[in-house]
């Protein structure tokens, strides 16, 4: 097997994984009248005999966390499976757009999905207030320099 069919076969886990949690993430917000299901955030295992992948070697050797691990994979699916994020374009019912909650951007002529750090807060967080500055407050490494710090709330 070539190393890029290692790396592709090591994304497509992490796709997969965020896949799951996008799917659960918006089954919650739309059901607000049930109960909300745990949301699982623990990645899939990387097969250590993978050395020499450079997206697992990367994984291993910055030690991500599960929330930097979802950050990273939510950043790379608008690149390598777009189609992916389809669900996050769904429209909200009564209105004329989507859900805001979500928050991507929309480029006119572009026909899909861009993430943004409020993708992540509402993947990471869901779409409540204080779980989403739970996420801001405790995982500032997430965005570094291009987010303001929560410290004074």
């Amino acid at each position: 097997m070539s190393s890029i069919d290692q790396n592709a076969r090591v994304i497509e886990q992490d796709l997969l994984w965020l896949q799951a949690l996008i799917t659960q993430r918006i089954k919650n917000s739309i059901n607000r009248d049930t109960p909300e299901q745990l949301i699982e955030l623990t990645p899939p295992a990387l097969d250590l005999s993978e050395a020499g992948v450079f997206y697992a070697d990367f994984l291993q050797k910055y030690e991500l966390s599960p929330e930097e691990r979802l950050v990273l994979v939510l950043a790379l699916a608008p690149e390598v499976q777009p189609e992916l994020l389809d669900s996050l374009l769904s429209r909200h019912d009564g209105y004329e757009r989507g859900y805001t909650e979500v928050e991507g951007i929309g480029i006119r002529g572009f026909n899909g999905f861009i993430t943004t750090l409020k993708t992540a807060f509402f993947l990471l967080g869901g779409p409540g207030v204080s779980e989403q500055l739970y996420i801001g407050c405790h995982h500032s490494n997430l965005i570094g320099p291009f987010f303001f710090s929560y410290s004074a709330i």
